[in-house]
């Protein structure tokens, strides 16, 4: 299983590394290859056009063969709801599916279709991610 972590953060001075740790962690002890880590410092209200690292990943996806992205949790996709949306149907249009490691949960089935229990989990805490931001800015 080929796999690729995806960690963010928002600020300069905070640092992702336990993020990629705990994700490299999972693999090891699932036996899935890590064929790369892309992580970003920017908010994830920025629009994914303005999201260089994000936008790499998804070049990289789009040229290999990956069965997975992997993040420690939703908000590290971003923090607006339409975008995460967005990258969540290019992955699941690619066939790959996005492991949510907080809540243990996959955007596509074993069999490679879109697992509609998770679809609305996701939409869901999409939103509560939207919230935390506004609250944090608050």
């Amino acid at each position: 299983m080929d796999i690729v972590i995806f960690g963010r953060v928002s600020t300069m001075i905070q640092d992702y590394d336990r993020q990629v740790n705990e994700l490299t962690a999972i693999c090891k002890q699932k036996g899935w290859n890590v064929c790369a880590v892309f992580t970003e410092k920017i908010s994830g209200a920025k629009k994914n056009v303005e999201r260089k690292e994000l936008n790499n990943m998804v070049a990289y996806i789009k040229e290999r063969h990956i069965d997975k992205v992997l993040v420690t949790e939703l908000s590290r996709l971003g923090r607006d709801t339409l975008q995460i949306l967005q990258v969540i149907e290019m992955l699941n249009s690619l066939k790959v599916s996005l492991y949510i490691q907080n809540f243990s949960i996959e955007t596509l089935n074993d069999d490679g279709e879109i697992n509609a229990m998770s679809q609305f989990l996701i939409t869901i805490l999409a939103e509560i991610a939207r919230m935390e931001r506004k609250t944090i800015r608050e």
